[in-house]
């Protein structure tokens, strides 16, 4: 399950893996086949309705504001002000699926223990884990190669000396594209940045400032012609 965000659509990834998948199938048949549901519910009730209730509301949250199908938003809901505020801190609602896929693994782990109770549990755990691991092994190559991306510098500011960078206090940037090596470069001759990587930056008012600076730079230029 993917919920769709306009600007971050990978945070709200909710893939169990094939792994987790097999796991919440166990668990089921843990559950109906191996024990009395009726008398399990009966027994943990409000417990139920705790993770119930819990995962409903997350759910809920994580579909919005933007709902859509991948890429496409469909339509996008309107919060409150305080509860727009509340949610911004998370970047992407989409992230509060992730408790929600914890939830399920969490408990399939605890109905197939308490069913098991035997070595059958760590056979059915280790054969979880290696095709857990092995479903999600192309992405983990895709994160590392991301990384590798990152840090795999152009090498212009070897253009610069340290003779040409006096008297310099800012460095402004308008394309965030090299943002790791800009900011090595700026730190490293103790220059202020106009714009850098922020997990909660303020992308309109960063925006309006790199137009402001844009629009001096252009009247400067058509005054010195």
């Amino acid at each position: 399950m993917v919920i769709a965000d306009s600007k971050w659509p990978e945070k709200g990834c909710g893939y169990l893996g094939a792994g987790g998948i097999i796991l919440v199938l166990f668990a089921f048949y843990s559950i109906l086949i191996k024990n009395n549901i009726v008398k399990i519910c009966k027994k943990n009730l409000k417990f139920i309705v705790l993770v119930i209730g819990l995962n409903v509301v997350f759910l809920i949250l994580a579909l919005g504001p933007n709902i859509g199908l991948n890429s496409h938003v469909l339509f996008t809901v309107h919060y409150p002000g305080l509860i727009k505020y509340v949610l911004e801190i998370f970047r992407s609602t989409g992230r509060f699926v992730w408790p929600v896929c914890y939830m399920v693994l969490i408990i399939s782990l605890i109905a197939v223990y308490n069913t098991l109770r035997n070595k059958r549990t760590a056979v059915v755990f280790i054969i979880c884990f290696i095709i857990q691991i092995i479903d999600l092994s192309g992405y983990y190559a895709t994160k590392s190669e991301y990384v590798k991306s990152i840090r795999s510098y152009t090498g212009f500011s070897g253009q610069f000396s340290d003779s040409s960078l006096e008297g310099y206090v800012y460095c402004i940037v308008f394309d965030m594209e090299n943002w790791a090596e800009v900011g090595d470069f700026a730190a490293t001759n103790q220059l202020k940045l106009n714009d850098t990587y922020l997990a909660r930056k303020d992308y309109e008012r960063t925006d309006k400032i790199k137009q402001v600076i844009l629009s001096e730079l252009e009247e400067e230029l058509d005054f010195s012609l």
